[in-house]
């Protein structure tokens, strides 16, 4: 027990035998009026006739107090006086000893804080509600599982809950210096049947960011294999392209426009097969958090979203894996413990198994179709993680990723009239591949505060080969070779810091602040060649080896720093506030940037089930992706931000309505508004060859782009039956002065309406049926509009281009069906899910492109490229 030095005998009183108990419920009269504590008290002292002592060095000296008591007792006299101090009172021998407690703030409040914990594997709950009934107080646990909240009382009881886990209450003591608060997961395999709403009337609920992970295993997916990617899709304003190439466009944006973290490292390519697959294996994820409106102020370089995924940290208590095989891909999932309690891994590997069945697929349908050839593709990736707990308030975190993908393709299309002979050959082969690592070090600094620390590297490589060949022969004898080939390799390396602080001040302010530094290091490299521009006689002697030798190194390096600040005020249980500022800075080329870039949201309790939200925000974003969607598949190039090429920036105005029924889901209305500034684009024609020139960057056109709709979402969360219908309204246009006569025209991802629904009905604990539908306007795309022949008497042909983006692709549409059959043994659990795949075998497109007529080589006809009819699936897992 703390010495308490008592400097003051009230020795003019004498002393007596009171009970315990009698001392504190003692009834007197008492008042004061602008006295000094320490005053206050030695006239409680005389007054009362018990001996109240204190050291004088703990008493505030400008603290001066009014009490007007009659017949109170004299504990309710005491807390009086002491309020808005960190000092308490302790009985001993009779007499009362005022004492400080460095547990109290100023409010007179402890502090309760720690760690909520999955009970099964130790791993740490994110986003997950912590309240306290009878003080109406509340907070949610951050992305590390940590939480602090204040209560005046010396024993709390807290509530815990989380989604998927069974809701626990604990009773707590003001004493306790650190706490691990423990959850079990809820006992039914596939989740929880019948699901609670999420309403929590402690939290003033904003936009639903968090992705229910439940959602992602129930539903129905290509291949059965879960996506979070195709779930991501499925929300409001989200879109991607055919049957998941072009990556997310969300709000009218691109691809690149999104802010994609794995472990809190930036992602640069978040595809498999081009976009159909994720590169997140979904064994591995842990929570997802979706930010369209106003984006947390440590969030920043991009101007449209931010998708944040966090990977499992591994089993601290036992070894447990996960073995999944499907008509996509196989993969296995092991984890345990280093040393139990102490240090666990996590290691999950997935392969294609597609590989054999395109290429003998291919070979048939090239053959039906009057040509040869053959097709291969094939992926992989890996995840590992390592966490090492230091003590009971840190944790070390060791993350590496690895995933990469190899496409090519063989066509030869021979066209015989009378004595003309047309050998046509098209070559592609692409390769692509993130690779990350990371060090990671989370800390509980006191009771309030906590920091993540992190290093990390991140590299993307993309190569893309192709070579178009069209021979003429007459009797055998070449007349004409007509070739174009170009090869790009481009790449980006990320070498960061970043610091970030979560400050739980009190109950309604909490403050968020970190810096981070970063350097880009872009290297593209790009050459074309033609029978034009080439002193190769023969296009067949033409290989990726010699347009290899070819390539120039072009790199740029770019530094950029941010510093943030955000502070979450909770005025009252009605409104709530977010207000922060973002300060941002590049050098590239000699040439500084920066930018100050706020953001404001409010939500605001109409009702206890009707809430109202509203945002404002800048955003800037200094790298740039060029995308040539032309008539093929795209080609990107990754680019800094230049003395010419300046950054991206944009503001964008949010606002909405969620409804909350308690025995059926929610509803959320909205609309938005963004205006976008010194956005990038690529012109029509050939290919965009960097190595050109040192200024291939004042051939860029620069422009602007509007991006405003309407949102809505229902969601039914409990019963047996449950599901999510969102529509979302939207026009995207965008403006170059060097493009379509420097007239605004429609973005290729303006989709005027989108219709995404899922839902899953439980039979029982074993049997789940899942569904999809997806409604999308089509994609713009620009098709020439005549064709002139070369004047120099080739056979070569001219495409004439009027209008940007002037033909609009048919609209997409795809009804997926699922069945999930859960299964729970002593030794491991099983699921299986058998599924098809687009039901109505509709004819999406993914592009249009043009060939030469068969009865006129000098015409051309257009032709569309669907690429995914019906197809079935079945996949099995077993977790043990």
């Amino acid at each position: 027990m703390q010495k308490y030095l008592i400097s003051i005998l009230i020795s003019l009183i004498p002393l007596i035998a009171y009970s315990q108990a009698e001392v504190f419920i003692k009834k007197i009269d008492f008042s004061c009026s602008q006295r000094q504590l320490s005053d206050a008290l030695v006239d409680l002292s005389r007054e009362s006739g018990v001996n109240i002592a204190f050291d004088p060095s703990i008493i505030p000296n400008d603290q001066l107090v009014t009490v007007e008591a009659t017949n109170q007792i004299l504990e309710d006299i005491i807390l009086l006086l002491l309020k808005g101090t960190n000092l308490e009172y302790e009985l001993i021998d009779n007499q009362i000893i005022i004492v400080q407690n460095l547990e109290l703030n100023s409010k007179g409040e402890y502090t309760y804080s720690g760690f909520l914990i999955d009970a099964m594997s130790g791993e740490r709950l994110p986003f997950a509600h912590v309240y306290n009934d009878s003080s109406n107080i509340g907070t949610t646990t951050n992305e590390y599982g940590f939480f602090s909240i204040d209560s005046p009382q010396k024993y709390l009881k807290l509530t815990f809950s989380f989604t998927g886990f069974e809701t626990s209450s604990i009773i707590l003591n003001h004493k306790f210096k650190s706490l691990s608060i423990s959850l079990k997961p809820n006992v039914f395999l596939n989740e929880i049947i019948i699901k609670g709403s999420r309403v929590n009337k402690y939290e003033l609920l904003g936009e639903i960011n968090t992705i229910p992970l439940q959602d992602l295993y129930n539903m129905t997916s290509l291949g059965g294999e879960p996506d979070i990617i195709r779930l991501v899709s499925m929300q409001s304003g989200v879109s991607t392209g055919a049957d998941g190439l072009g990556g997310l466009n969300i709000r009218g944006g691109t691809a690149d426009q999104n802010l994609i973290l794995l472990d809190g490292v930036p992602v640069y390519n978040i595809g498999h097969t081009l976009g159909m697959f994720s590169i997140f294996n979904s064994s591995v994820i842990k929570s997802t958090q979706l930010y369209k409106d106003a984006f947390p102020s440590k969030y920043g370089g991009r101007l449209s979203s931010v998708l944040d995924i966090r990977t499992r940290e591994g089993n601290l208590k036992e070894f447990a894996g996960e073995i999944a095989m499907g008509t996509i891909a196989t993969k296995v999932t092991i984890e345990g413990p280093i040393l139990k309690d102490k240090c666990a891994f996590i290691f999950s590997a997935r392969k294609s198994v597609l590989d054999f069945w395109i290429n003998k697929a291919s070979s048939y349908i090239k053959e039906s179709g009057n040509s040869s050839g053959e097709l291969n593709y094939g992926f992989y990736d890996v995840n590992a993680k390592i966490h090492l707990l230091l003590g009971e308030n840190a944790t070390l975190y060791f993350n590496f990723y690895e995933g990469n993908d190899h496409f090519k393709d063989e066509t030869f299309i021979p066209n015989i009239q009378d004595s003309l002979s047309i050998f046509e050959k098209f070559n592609s082969e692409w390769k692509w591949g993130n690779r990350i690592a990371s060090v990671r070090l989370s800390t509980k600094i006191g009771k309030k505060l906590f920091l993540n620390s992190i290093l990390y590297y991140s590299r993307f490589t993309f190569e893309a080969f192709k070579k178009d060949q069209a021979l003429f022969e007459i009797n055998s004898s070449t007349l004409e070779d007509i070739f174009d080939a170009s090869l790009l390799q481009t790449s980006i390396n990320d070498l960061g810091f970043r610091l970030d602080f979560d400050y739980s001040a009190n109950n309604n302010n909490k403050l968020q602040f970190g810096l981070d530094a970063v350097m880009h290091n872009f290297n593209p490299q790009l050459v074309t060649v033609s029978e034009l521009n080439s002193n190769i006689s023969h296009g067949d002697f033409l290989t990726k080896s010699l347009l290899i030798e070819g390539l120039t190194s072009n790199s740029e390096i770019g530094y950029e720093m941010n510093l943030y600040v955000e502070d979450k005020i909770k005025l009252n249980n009605k409104i709530e506030t977010v207000i922060g500022l973002r300060g941002s800075a590049i050098r590239s080329r000699n040439k500084n940037y920066v930018a100050l870039l706020p953001v404001v949201s409010l939500n605001a309790k109409f009702a206890e089930d009707l809430l109202f939200k509203f945002s404002y925000s800048n955003t800037n974003q200094y790298l740039h992706l060029l995308t040539s969607s032309g008539l093929g598949l795209p080609t990107d190039i990754w680019l800094p931000t230049t003395d010419q090429l300046q950054p991206q920036s944009a503001w964008q105005l949010s606002s909405g309505f969620v409804k909350h029924f308690n025995d059926f889901g929610y509803l959320e209305i909205g609309g938005f508004y963004k205006k976008m500034e010194k956005i990038l684009t690529l012109r029509e024609g050939p290919i965009f060859d960097i190595n050109q020139s040192n200024d291939w960057q004042f051939d860029i056109p620069i422009g602007n782009g509007l991006n405003y709709g309407f949102e809505s979402k229902i969601a039914k969360n409990v019963g047996k039956f449950n599901g999510e219908i969102a529509y979302t309204w939207s026009k995207a246009t965008r403006q170059f002065e060097d493009i379509n006569n420097g007239k605004s025209f429609p973005f290729t991802y303006d989709r005027r309406h989108m219709i995404n629904a899922h839902s899953t009905y439980s039979l029982n604990e074993r049997i789940e049926f899942a569904s999809n539908f997806i409604y999308l306007t089509g994609n713009w795309v620009t098709l020439p509009t005549n064709f002139s022949p070369a004047q120099n008497g080739s056979s070569r042909v001219i495409f004439i281009y009027t209008q940007k983006n002037n033909v609009r692709l048919k609209d997409y549409m795809r009804i997926d069906l699922a069945l999930n059959w859960y299964h729970k043994n002593s030794w491991g659990n099983q699921k299986m899910s058998f599924g098809i795949y687009n039901l109505l075998n509709r004819s999406n497109p993914l592009y249009y492109f043009f060939r030469r007529q068969d009865d006129n080589i000098l015409k051309f006809e257009k032709k569309q490229i669907s690429l995914l009819p019906i197809l079935p699936s079945i996949s099995y897992s077993l977790a043990f």
